[in-house]
Formats: C-alpha cells, structure tokens, sequence
C-alpha cells in the first residue's frame, strides 16, 4: 500500500521540518534533513511503537530525553530517546528522532503535552494509536512556519506634502524618493512608502485602533515626548497598565493612521501573561 508522504514540524522553538508517512506493513516511516544536508532515515516497526506506547502508559507522564551527548555518555535521564536508545538498542540519530515521533503523536492526538519548548513532557491521550496515525494520511498536519521578514509599509495619503513634514518631524525619517504621487523613507531600516490616494474615508481609519508599535526605552520614550512636543504634534498618552506591561503614547498622521511607542518587548508582555493573567492562554513561547 502505497502513502503519500506528509509533513511535520517538531515541537521546539526551532520548528525543524520532517516527512513521515505510516503503514502497517512499514510503521512508521521519518525522513529528516541533517546539516550536512544529508537525508536520514528513521523506521519505527509497529512493534517498536507497541512498547514505546507500553513505557509510556507504565510512566503516566515521560520526558522527552533525547540529548545525544548525554546518551552517549549515560547520563540522560528516563525517556522516550534513551527508550528507544536503549531498550529498542537503536542509535543515536534514531533516539533523536524521538523529537518528529513526539510532534506526529501529539498532532494525531495520541499524546498530549505540557505545550513547552524546553523541559517536555507527553503522555496518552489516546490508545487507538495505529487509527489516529492512518487517519492523518489525509492531509499534512502541519504547514512549515513562513520565513518572512518585513519588506515595506505603505500608507496612503491624501496631501503628499502634509504627510512627508510629519514624518520627517514625527520620527525623522530620511526621505529616499519623491515623485507625484509616492515617497519612500528609511525609518531607522524599514522602508515607509506613501502613495497619494483620494476619495478615502479618512475618518473611517481615524476611529481605528489598528496601528504599528515600535519599541523604545523609557529614556528614549522621553525623547520622543520632548520631539514631538516640539514640532506641536498631538499625542496621547496610552492606557493606565500594570507597569510590568509598559508605558505607550500614541499619535495619528494627518490622514488618521495610528503609531505607538512602547516600552515593553513582546516577550516581556507574555512572560507577565504567563505569570499574572490566569485569563490569558499562553502558547509555546521561547525562554517561558
């Protein structure tokens, strides 16, 4: 029986993709990308499977145990690599693919886990193992994350003129390129462009909180209050937070698009999230 081949992210931070594809007559079948840009192979036999998912249910709850070094050695402590390291007498390229195991099972629903990067732990969620990893040759359980950086940001404008003056005085954008209808700024390495648009609702994105942050100190954030009220430009100070969440003030361009400065960076948001706000669900973070 011939499957298509699927694919698979593991579980850390780092979101390293795979192919695996599962049989009954193969098990289960992993192929991954070494750095040395070399194609490695892993086979888990149906019986293989059968008594990793026994240690696991005699466990309750298991690490993921898979350091190569620490394997190695014979220091690694009880989990799903030194199994299959040393009671499935496999290597140890084959205990680290414990890591594409793990991510295939907790998507296929068989194992559940603690939801960290570092420090993991699964256990059964369900039995029905063989139906769960049949089930999921339908589609590919996983899209590999986008590698994307920020190219440009484009507003559109009613008066050219109007709008370079305030981002040449609201955040000292360099100006680059002028036509009739555009200009193009470096702001401090990102590419603002402006495109001359009539006929806009301009009130419509005046009443809108969507906007771009940019991160600043608490020393910088006062630089920026001391600019701007030196060119007279209006801001607002932002909503009263915890002050572990930062400080914010807010300003509109002349066509009512909406800029912060704030003084905390994401993750220092989330780990506050994590700790203080029952109400909020946290994911995998890094470092968290």
């Amino acid at each position: 029986m011939s499957m298509e081949w699927m694919k698979g992210n593991t579980l850390s931070s780092k979101h390293k993709d795979f192919r695996w594809k599962f049989t009954n007559e193969e098990g289960l079948v992993i192929k991954r990308i070494f750095k040395d840009e070399v194609e490695h192979t892993t086979i888990f036999s149906v019986v293989d499977i059968e008594n990793l998912m026994n240690y696991v249910f005699k466990r309750e709850k298991t690490e993921l145990a898979n350091n190569v070094q620490k394997l190695h050695d014979g220091t690694e402590k009880e989990g799903l690599g030194k199994f299959v390291y040393e009671e499935l007498g496999r290597n140890e390229e084959d205990a680290q693919a414990t890591s594409q195991l793990a991510a295939i099972f907790v998507h296929a629903k068989i194992f559940d886990w603690n939801g960290t990067s570092r420090n993991m732990e699964f256990w059964i969620k369900n039995i029905d193992w063989r139906e769960r990893l049949k089930n999921c040759n339908e589609k590919s359980y996983v899209f590999e994350p986008l590698r994307i950086e920020i190219n440009h940001i484009t507003y559109s404008v009613d008066d050219l003129e109007k709008s370079i003056r305030f981002y040449e005085d609201a955040f000292g954008a360099r100006i680059q390129a002028k036509g009739e209808r555009l200009a193009y700024f470096d702001l401090d390495g990102i590419w603002l462009a402006l495109n001359v648009e009539k006929g806009i609702d301009r009130q419509a994105i005046s009443q809108s909180y969507t906007h771009i942050a940019f991160t600043v100190s608490d020393l910088e954030l006062d630089k920026v209050i001391d600019r701007l009220n030196y060119y007279k430009i209006t801001y607002e100070e932002g909503r009263s937070r915890n002050e572990r969440e930062g400080k914010s003030i807010y300003l509109r361009d002349p066509d009512g698009h909406l800029f912060e400065f704030h003084t905390k960076k994401r993750s220092e948001r989330l780990a506050f999230y994590k700790e203080e706000r029952k109400d909020i669900v946290i994911y995998e973070v890094d470092g968290l």
